[in-house]
């Protein structure tokens, strides 16, 4: 039996074209550019979020910082001495700072003024990173960071102004100081929201007081220490004093918070507060708290001494005393002292003053 012939089909004069799948035609080369500006543009026309960007623009910023600031040192020869190379090193160090200059100009036109490049230490050193955010309070992630810029913007100016007049303060120095705490005050309301300012105003003032002043040896709740320090804050730089110049109040100034504080507290609570502000009682608390002695014994101790130095006031402007009466009158408070300040201190700790700030109780006629 013959197979049955299959026709042939006529050959097709137009196949279709094969075709080629291209995943990925990106090329770095097309967003590259020296010019930051235009590289942060060519990063957010590709898709790129606006945190990589920023990164991305800052690293190399800092990159290219570095290669200035090796640039600064002239190639001098090892012998070139004298004004030859103070004026080489002059030039050296004006042409990296026009450079700086023109390169952070960039950065601010690509990113805003709201990152700071010159030191990243800030956000590269993890201990003083958290010290801030504890002291900032409590935001959100890109605001930190815009508060980071600031902070290091504002201490950045600040020390070049005492770097150039090399501490010696004059009236123009000053304004410059008082105009960079404007910017500074007006910036940072852009930044954070009015209780995240008030939080910024009274957590680094906290720390000072407890700095200055044993809180703990007062009925002082923690939210009306915040109040004490809003209160001073009143009295000072809104802001900056306690960020860039620590306690920053005058004694002027200091004298008119301490009325708004007594009102606060009371009369017996703002006693409380002299008293742990005290260094003569600050060195009793501590002496107190090695030997584990109750609180109210470091106050006795203290009241003691108070009423001492007013026994001996009294007793030194009395003009009907004779020399020898008089003596004798500071010999019988030296050994009242001595008696009540024993029995508030028990032997141990009471031996330990008398090496730590107690030696008044052998020569009561020092107060």
């Amino acid at each position: 039996m013959t197979a049955p012939v299959v026709p042939s089909l006529p050959a097709v004069s137009n196949p279709p074209a094969s075709v080629t799948s291209f995943t990925n035609r990106f090329r770095w080369s097309a967003v590259e550019a020296d010019d930051l500006e235009q590289f942060a543009m060519n990063l957010r026309a590709i898709g790129c979020p606006e945190k990589t960007v920023r990164d991305v623009v800052v690293a190399r910023t800092r990159r290219r910082l570095d290669q200035l600031s090796r640039s600064a040192e002239p190639k001098l020869s090892f012998w070139t001495a004298g004004l030859r190379r103070a004026h080489a090193q002059s030039d050296a160090e004006r042409a990296v700072a026009a450079g700086r200059a023109t390169l952070l100009a960039s950065v601010e036109r690509a990113l805003g003024r709201d990152v700071f490049i010159e030191d990243g230490k800030l956000m590269e050193d993890f201990v003083e990173q958290a010290l801030v955010r504890f002291l900032s309070g409590p935001m959100a992630e890109e605001k930190f960071s815009r508060l980071a810029g600031l902070l290091g913007r504002q201490q950045t100016k600040r020390d070049a102004i005492h770097k150039r007049t090399r501490g010696v303060l004059l009236e123009d120095d000053e304004l410059a100081l008082k105009a960079l705490r404007r910017q500074f005050n007006q910036e940072l309301a852009t930044v954070l929201l009015p209780a995240e300012l008030e939080e910024f105003t009274a957590r680094p003032r906290m720390v000072k007081l407890g700095e200055k002043a044993h809180f703990e040896a007062t009925d002082l709740s923690s939210a009306e220490i915040r109040a004490i320090a809003l209160i001073r804050a009143r009295f000072d730089d809104p802001v900056t004093g306690e960020w860039f110049e620590g306690d920053s109040l005058t004694d002027e100034q200091e004298a008119q918070a301490a009325p708004a504080i007594r009102e606060f507290l009371g009369e017996s609570r703002y006693a409380q507060v002299e008293r742990a502000g005290n260094a003569d009682f600050r060195r009793l608390f501590d002496l107190g708290q090695e030997q584990e002695l109750p609180r109210i014994a470091a106050v006795q101790a203290f009241e003691m001494r108070q009423l001492t130095a007013q026994e001996v006031v009294r007793l030194r402007a009395d003009k009907s005393l004779s020399d020898a009466e008089r003596q004798q009158q500071l010999a019988l408070v030296q050994s009242q002292a001595q008696e009540g300040v024993l029995k508030a201190l028990g032997a141990a700790a009471c031996a330990q003053y008398l090496n730590q700030g107690g030696a008044w109780l052998t020569n009561v006629s020092g107060l």
